[in-house]
């Protein structure tokens, strides 16, 4: 296994679509760009055959500072969330 690059991507998309390596880099950066703008505006991205990528709040709780073992407050906040489809789960084995 190892990891792609993004040039290896744009290389992939532009053999699957027959167009060109200009057009398919833009693609993937304008969707990128519009995934992270939507996720942020808390809407939901399905994804093709893929999953779903979202937001969800993560919960108040309580942690330690490994330093000096006092506890303290970890603060809600929103974090990003994927939800695979089963699709690509069986496609990996699982």
């Amino acid at each position: 296994m190892s990891i792609l690059t993004k040039k290896e991507i744009i290389e992939a998309i532009a053999s699957k679509t027959g167009g060109e390596k200009k057009q398919a880099n833009a693609f993937l950066d304008a969707l990128s760009d519009t995934i992270i703008e939507e996720v942020a505006k808390g809407n939901t991205i399905p994804l093709n055959k893929v999953g779903r990528i979202s937001a969800k709040m993560r919960s108040q709780r309580t942690g330690i500072n490994p330093s000096t073992k006092e506890k303290l407050v970890i603060p809600a906040k929103r974090v990003p969330r994927i939800s695979f489809a089963s699709a690509i789960k069986d496609a990996v084995g699982g």
